[in-house]
């Protein structure tokens, strides 16, 4: 599957179907090539490694990576007033993801990074009659994708005070080709941090996440922030609250090891639904889960690292809502996926931690 992922990207990638799309390539190829001259890479302030701020000893930063998640079979079952239904529905997902992070300007008193992310999703329903849960072979065999652009600023205050700001735009739905610019699609999120740095070893900061969704439930400010801690040679801690903890132990100067829990939501405008009403103008799907793993990583070159990671992912309801021609939310058809195990791969792009200074 993930050969076949790599394939549509590729493809997706050289045939220029419009100007934005041209442009779109062109931008990543530029990237590309200036990752490979950069000398200094830096990451997100908010929650990811960069040379300063950051504590030593915190794990590798991942200026290019590429992984592939498998979930195999669990079951879902309807979820209607309350109550389970007793018939259930086995379904499988591959998850397929790229990210690219680079510096534009670096600077002691300025830095500014831009980053393009491609992440993707298929679902393989069993055919079975679901009744209530007909929903699910709509999504059968389908990619569910998100684009993002992404801008990073961090501007230092003292030597222990700094500013960061996120912003990111993503489009995210079932729509053909690598990227679609339709408004149906777009999510953006604007994020500020203030960052304290009091030791080389600690680092803490508060923030606010500002965000826009076609999701009418979403809240648009989430607070969050940030603890990173080395505690001694082996033992170390990172977080950021209230999405992932994630504890430290470093094996030696080529490999480590990341283990805690991380929470995960992602939602996508649908535009292919067949719900037999024609006054249904939009679809969302809506799914999160609660991933308790353990990963590790492990330096295979100067610049190249791969990593593998397991463990046990705690499905929460999955939603689907329709909306009227009049922007009315329906009622919401839910599933009750049930845990299971997943299994992941990937392979990522760090600068050597002697040439962050």
């Amino acid at each position: 599957m993930i050969k076949i992922y790599v394939l549509q990207l590729l493809k997706s990638t050289l045939i220029i179907q419009s100007n934005r799309m041209r442009f779109l390539i062109c931008l990543c190829l530029s990237i590309f090539v200036k990752l490979s001259l950069a000398q200094d890479l830096v990451l997100s302030p908010i929650g990811e490694s960069l040379c300063k701020p950051g504590v030593i000893g915190k794990s590798p930063s991942k200026g290019l990576s590429l992984d592939y998640t498998f979930l195999p079979n669990i079951k879902v079952y309807p979820y209607k007033n309350g109550m389970k239904g007793k018939n259930a529905q086995r379904v499988s997902s591959d998850r397929f993801n790229f990210k690219l992070k680079v510096p534009v300007i670096y600077k002691p008193g300025f830095t500014l990074l831009i980053g393009y992310a491609h992440y993707r999703e298929e679902y393989n329903v069993s055919n079975l009659p679901n009744g209530e849960m007909s929903i699910l072979n709509e999504i059968d065999d389908r990619s569910l994708k998100s684009n993002r652009l992404s801008l990073y600023m961090i501007k230092p205050i003292n030597k222990k005070i700094y500013l960061a700001f996120k912003g990111d735009a993503s489009f995210n739905g079932d729509y053909n080709g690598l990227m679609n610019f339709n408004d149906r699609f777009l999510k953006y999120n604007i994020g500020v941090l203030v960052g304290v740095k009091p030791r080389p070893n600690l680092e803490w900061g508060v923030g606010g996440l500002f965000r826009s969704s076609f999701v009418r439930s979403s809240v648009p400010v989430l607070p969050f922030g940030i603890y990173n801690q080395t505690f001694n040679d082996k033992w170390g801690l990172e977080t950021v609250l209230p999405v992932t903890i994630k504890a430290r132990y470093t094996i030696n100067s080529k490999s480590l090891l990341l283990f805690g829990p991380e929470y995960e939501s992602r939602s996508y405008s649908l535009e292919k639904i067949n719900n037999g009403n024609t006054n249904y103008t939009d679809n969302f799907m809506k799914r999160s889960e609660l991933k308790f793993s353990i990963a590790y990583e492990r330096q295979i070159g100067d610049w190249v690292w791969i990593n593998a990671q397991t463990g046990y992912s705690h499905n929460f309801d999955t939603s689907f809502t329709a909306v009227d021609v009049k922007g009315v939310a329906m009622p919401s058809v839910v599933v009750a996926p049930t845990d299971g195990v997943f299994f992941k791969v990937g392979l990522f792009i760090s600068p050597p931690k002697n040439r962050c200074k």
